[in-house]
């Protein structure tokens, strides 16, 4: 597993800030250049361009122009993905209103994959907040004692004034309360320096193997709106996030007091995620395997306006960085028939879910006249799934709690 620890360079004076400035106003022309020869097909689609293929630009230094093709042949192909579901999208409706007016045969008559289509023009990149990765080549580390913990000196992609030797910057840094984490950890050999909001941060990488256990106590939970999670012991955790959604539902958006929301919310799931994770040590959890659940909702607008800050996806990824860390294994079942399941007695109906009752959120199973939750059935149905899982694969021998 890798981690990243971020380090503020407020601490450089005016003169190291200026080549920093004319570093990152360089690496923006070569990366743009890059890009549109990429996308005009001047130069081919790789992850990896010798020096003597790389054309001339304004930096010359030979290995700054091997990393800046690398970062550009990056963005391109992490836009490609994105540029053809738009570009399918758009096909589908041309496609159905030819089909229904009857016009563009030619059209209508080839399959989506024949249609000769240029995805590399289509690609719209916005260089606004950059970064720059440099290896063990372009950098090195030396600890200090003093006011700062370490300097990082970088090599620019320029010589001195009547020398052939690179110039270089001494970049400042101290510890913080986040990266004394990782003291034990192993350092990797590369840094990157981001300019992002107005401030340039330097980035470190930590690395360490996962840990491993062999939990023998397992428990469920479900993601929600009223409640972050609800546990299948009856717990809920996060009630106070709904206050934050309804909060960031009246802001402006891009405005002061919306970003400080945005990062509150954040720092509010963090806690609460690490509290239920503290309570529950040594064991496994097993939860929904949640996807597209705000896309084409038949709610009503201020419902999906509200909805669209329930950050379930942040919930998912703090529980797997968590996993890696503390051993326990995060375990995803398919979330169909949850709700409509008995977790008395295992059947699924339909009606079983009273929809009239839904503000309250009951569930009534009529053959066994049990009644609870409609969240708690759906934790205790997730616990079951896996645990019936769980014991067949024991029974084949396998030993392997995976679903």
């Amino acid at each position: 597993m890798i981690r990243v620890s971020k380090h503020s360079l407020k601490f450089c004076n005016k003169e190291k800030l200026s080549k920093l400035d004319r570093l990152f106003s360089l690496w923006r022309q070569v990366l743009t250049q890059y890009i549109q020869q990429i996308q005009s097909g001047e130069i081919p689609l790789k992850t990896f361009l010798s020096t003597k293929d790389c054309p001339e630009t304004v930096i010359s230094h030979s290995r700054f122009k091997q990393l800046a093709y690398k970062q550009a042949s990056e963005i391109i192909r992490n836009n490609l993905a994105l540029v053809r579901k738009q570009v399918f999208k758009k096909y589908k409706r041309l496609y159905a209103k030819c089909m229904r007016e009857k016009t563009h045969p030619r059209f209508t008559n080839k399959h989506f994959n024949e249609l000769n289509i240029n995805y590399l023009k289509r690609i719209k990149v916005d260089l606004k907040n950059i970064s720059i990765t440099l290896n063990e080549n372009l950098f090195d580390a030396e600890e200090t004692s003093g006011e700062f913990n370490e300097f990082i000196r970088i090599f620019l992609p320029w010589f001195k004034e009547g020398k052939k030797r690179a110039e270089t910057i001494c970049l400042p840094i101290k510890w913080h309360k986040h990266s004394l984490k990782f003291k034990d950890w192993n350092r990797r050999k590369a840094i990157q320096i981001e300019y992002k909001n107005g401030q340039y941060l330097l980035n470190l990488f930590w690395e360490k193997e996962p840990v491993k256990k062999e939990n023998t106590q397992a428990v469920g939970i479900d993601q929600g709106y009223n409640k972050l999670i609800s546990d299948s012991n009856g717990v809920h955790w996060g009630t106070d996030l709904k206050g934050i959604y309804i909060k960031l539902a009246n802001k402006v958006r891009g405005s002061k007091n919306y970003v400080q929301l945005l990062v509150h919310k954040k720092q509010k799931i963090n806690e609460v995620v690490n509290r239920f994770v503290e309570a529950y040590p040594d064991t496994d959890i097993v939860c929904e395997r949640l996807k597209n659940v705000k896309y084409a909702s038949r709610l009503y607008r201020k419902t999906n306006n509200k909805l669209q800050y329930w950050s379930y996806r942040q919930v998912m990824d703090k529980l797997k960085s968590l996993s890696e860390l503390k051993g326990f294994k995060l375990i995803e079942v398919e979330p169909a028939y949850t709700s409509q399941t008995c977790s008395k007695c295992g059947a699924v109906v339909k009606a079983n879910r009273d929809r009239r009752a839904l503000s309250l959120q009951l569930w009534i199973r009529d053959r066994c006249r049990h009644k609870c939750s409609c969240q708690h059935t759906t934790k205790r149905s997730l616990l079951s799934l896996y645990t019936k899982a769980f014991i067949y694969l024991m029974d084949l021998g396998t030993m392997k709690r995976t679903i």
